[in-house]
């Protein structure tokens, strides 16, 4: 019999197991250096104390786990096992009620073949609660635990009784989706009863069948109903579910509170209050009760909880409720964003300042102007670090420090700290980084190359050799530090319709990233042999793209060759290109090659077209494009002489003022047709400059440019061209 009353209990609960930790948006890792998490091989070092560098993006977990370690309280293997962390959550793998309970259900309608001649039935097992919200309102033990209930009265009962038990489950499960309206409800819903006994009815089967009403009118939503029936329930001594009633008329009035999505209002507040006093009664023989007295804390009581929790979670071995009580945790610090940092408990201000410069990647190193939350971060540290010198808050001081705020005592004391410590990488990295900030390359090469010479988790050393491409004081040196090994050799999630990619990638979009953004064209002819094969292709691209548009026809030459390598169906336009003696043939070929090649693009990103906000060729504004946490791809590597960088602002202030694509293709390639009516290229060209101008993103009504060109060509293409390929394939200028 106790059995049986554990099935209406966990039924009635109608909470899911499935522990949750804060922080998961969805977005995806870099897969050399993971901002959001610790790469799954590392996570075991990195809860013991090898913490590598504890970036501000890391989910709350992570810097729960950093904190344990600078605090000594490192986990060991068997307390990490416990803990189970697994991306951003932790606990078992437990399914989620919203997908396990129906296949629970389906499994209870099979169960029910133990009772002869017992009637189909369907089961729907969400409510829905309002405001455009479903919960799961029987889980899915509710199925699991009726089915070996139902055993039991079969063998108890025989097929006689047991069926009109069934009948009565039967009624009970038919609650389980109804619409639980705003309280008050102007109406009674609509509910199904377990219908009257027949006579001469066992004792057992009267005493089940007071529960199940109860249960019925708790799926029905009608909470204060079922709330005095567990109450007359748990004064029956002769009742098998007598042990339940409390905590079950407790259960139906908190979810008379916070079954409907709503403010807690004052009332709401005192029946959570009044249903936490009658669980406190039966909590010390009652693990459920004590359950739920928690989850009633954390929504009445948030902020002592809170402290509550970061106080036993800092020092506690962790145990088997660990898990729950750091969920609990997590999901408080979310109410508490943004302010986590003016908490008052060390723990939870210490993950406050660490997350406070997230979003402001440290290329902010370089700003003026710091963001509030990373300069009050900021001082909060230096204030700890002040008063008790625990690494603990340097860590989260120079996590925190721009170019030039770091006091001389301050970067000493980072700097002698011993390499046996947890913070020692990640002070490093951070000094090292500040160097870069204020100029001093040499001496950030200095300590990212001793970094690199001891054993480093491969994230940590992906990072570090991201630096190493800033850092270096040579080309070689940089682009040597360019081949990176993934963090987790698992393949990325491939894109839907596209496929899995055929192998582990090599190389970071920092190499690329500062092609792009810190060479000028001859550095870019200097450096190509010292790139792989696939980078030197990407290069010619991008370095071919701007010489022909700057007219910068010698440089483009050195990358023809390796920009035709592959293009068999446009090879006759290169060649046309390599043949053309003058600069204006030259530039009229280019033009072919742009218009039968949409994928060509200079490529310009970053601040130097802020002002335009352009980062694609095809798109008028798209907004600024980002960095990775690091930053490192926004700074100027230190090979590059200030010569180069200066040639390098005279290019990009020229590309900045080419127009969109279709806007400056379009008219040139027209006027060029109109002098070579006879060319086949002709034709050809305006179809695709047409077809192209479909993909082009536009900033709104002011940016039109596109389209009339585009109108424009396809008007001239059927004027001189009507019966050519070309012309039947371009039906639409839009």
């Amino acid at each position: 019999m106790r059995n049986a009353s554990a099935l209406l209990a966990v039924a009635l609960c109608g909470t899911s197991n499935v522990l949750m930790a804060s922080g998961d948006d969805g977005l995806i890792d870099n897969v050399f250096m993971p901002e959001y998490h610790v790469p799954v091989p590392e996570l075991q070092g990195y809860a013991a104390g090898k913490l590598g560098v504890v970036t501000p993006g890391h989910w709350r977990v992570y810097h729960f786990l950093a904190y344990r370690a600078l605090t000594s309280r490192a986990l060991s293997k068997d307390e990490l096992a416990l803990l189970a962390v697994r991306g951003h959550t932790v606990g078992a793998d437990d399914a989620d009620d919203a997908t396990d309970a129906p296949s629970a259900a389906a499994n209870w309608i099979k169960a029910r073949g133990a009772v002869r001649g017992a009637p189909a039935v369907g089961i729907d097992v969400m409510a829905d609660v309002g405001q455009f919200t479903m919960i799961v309102n029987c889980p899915a033990d509710a199925f699991a635990r009726a089915g070996g209930t139902l055993a039991q009265r079969v063998k108890q009962g025989g097929q006689q009784w047991a069926a009109v038990w069934l009948a009565n489950q039967d009624a009970v499960f038919a609650n389980c989706s109804p619409e639980i309206a705003q309280r008050p409800a102007p109406v009674p819903r609509p509910m199904t009863l377990p219908p009257p006994l027949p006579a001469k009815a066992p004792a057992w089967l009267v005493k089940d069948h007071a529960y199940q009403r109860a249960a019925a009118h708790f799926y029905a939503g009608r909470f204060d109903e079922a709330r005095a029936q567990f109450l007359a329930i748990a004064t029956d001594a002769a009742s098998p579910w007598q042990p339940l009633g409390k905590y079950l008329a407790a259960r139906a009035l908190v979810r008379s509170a916070t079954a409907v999505p709503q403010a807690l209002t004052p009332e709401l507040r005192v029946r959570l209050g009044q249903a936490r006093t009658e669980l406190a009664a039966i909590a010390p023989d009652y693990a459920p009760a004590r359950a739920l007295i928690t989850w009633i804390d954390i929504r009445v009581r948030p902020e002592e909880r809170r402290r509550e929790l970061s106080a036993a979670l800092a020092v506690k071995p962790v145990d088997a409720g660990t898990p729950q009580m750091v969920v609990d945790y997590l999901f408080l610090m979310d109410k508490l964003e943004p302010d986590l940092h003016m908490a008052a408990d060390p723990m939870t201000a210490w993950i406050g300042a660490m997350q406070a410069s997230s979003g402001d990647s440290y290329s902010s190193a370089m700003d003026t102007e710091p963001s509030k939350r990373r300069q009050a971060s900021f001082a909060l540290a230096r204030a700890h670090w002040d008063a008790r010198h625990e690494p603990l808050w340097l860590v989260a001081l120079l996590t925190n420090a721009r170019r030039g705020e770091l006091k001389p005592a301050e970067a000493r004391a980072a700097a002698a700290l011993k390499p046996d410590s947890p913070a020692f990488v990640h002070l490093q990295y951070h000094l090292a980084r500040l160097a870069l900030a204020e100029g001093r390359a040499r001496d950030a090469d200095a300590i990212v190359s001793a970094l690199l010479e001891q054993p480093q988790a491969v994230s940590v050393r992906n990072r570090l050799l991201r630096m190493k491409m800033v850092s270096a004081a040579t080309d070689k040196a940089a682009f040597a530090a360019a081949k990176r090994t993934p963090a987790e050799q698992e393949l990325p999630v491939p894109v839907p319709n596209e496929g899995l990619p055929q192998a582990l990638p090599q190389f970071d979009d920092d190499l690329r990233a500062h092609l792009a953004r810190h060479l000028p064209l001859a550095t870019m002819a200097r450096v190509k042999p010292l790139l792989p094969a696939a980078e030197q292709k990407w290069l010619a691209e991008l370095a071919w793209t701007r010489a022909a548009l700057l007219g910068e026809y010698a440089l483009a030459d050195g990358f023809t060759d390796d920009l035709a390598r592959g293009r068999a169906s446009t090879l006759h336009l290169y060649e046309r290109y390599k043949k053309a003696a003058t600069a204006q043939a030259k530039r009229d070929a280019a033009l072919l090659i742009f218009a039968n090649t949409p994928e060509l693009d200079p490529r310009l990103i970053g601040d130097e077209v802020s002002r335009q906000g352009r980062v694609h060729w095809s798109c008028a504004d798209i907004g600024f494009s980002g960095a990775a946490d690091d930053g490192m791809e926004l700074v100027s590597p230190a090979f590059v002489s200030a010569a180069e960088r200066a040639l390098l602002d005279k290019e990009k202030a020229q590309l900045g003022k080419v127009s969109k694509r279709s806007s400056y293709l379009i008219p040139r390639v027209l006027e060029w047709a109109r002098h070579n009516k006879t060319d086949r290229e002709a034709p050809k060209a305006l179809h695709f400059l047409i077809a192209s101008t479909r993909n082009e993103c536009s900033s709104g009504a002011q940016d039109d440019s596109g389209r009339r060109y585009s109108k424009e060509a396809y008007e001239y293409l059927h004027r001189h061209y009507p019966k050519s390929e070309w012309a039947a394939k371009t039906r639409y200028y839009y």
